[in-house]
C-alpha cells in the first residue's frame, strides 16, 4: 500500500481487514488521533522599538504553532504568544533636533 497518500500528522494507524471471500472488498479504516501543536522555527528579530537615544529599546521575534499544527482535537501550543523579546540599543546614540532625553 502506498502510504504517501496519508498525512503523517493526522493519521497514525491504518487497519486493513482481509476479506474472507473475493467478493467482499477490503475495508480501510483511518483512525484520526489528536496531534498537539508544536512551535516552528524562530523568525528574524524585528527592529528596535526606539530609533535614537541612550535608553534601551525592545526587539521581538516570533514563531508559529505549525510544527505540527494541532489537529484532530489536539492541544494548541503552550500558553505563550510565540514571541521572544530582548533589550536592544537604538542605532543612533543622539536623537536629531532639540529634544531632551527622558
Amino acid at each position: 500500500m502506498d502510504k504517501s497518500c496519508f498525512p503523517k500528522a493526522k493519521y497514525t494507524s491504518v487497519v486493513l481487514l482481509k476479506p474472507r471471500t473475493r467478493d467482499i472488498p477490503q475495508i480501510i479504516t483511518l483512525v484520526e488521533i489528536p496531534v498537539d501543536g508544536g512551535y516552528g522555527r524562530w523568525g528574524s528579530w524585528g527592529d528596535c522599538s526606539i530609533t535614537c537615544g541612550k535608553t534601551k529599546g525592545i526587539r521581538t521575534r516570533y514563531r508559529l504553532c505549525n510544527n505540527p499544527e494541532p489537529s484532530g482535537g489536539g492541544k494548541d501550543c503552550p500558553e505563550d504568544d510565540g514571541a521572544d523579546r530582548q533589550a536592544c540599543t537604538p542605532p543612533l546614540k543622539k536623537c536629531p533636533g532639540n529634544y531632551e532625553e527622558i
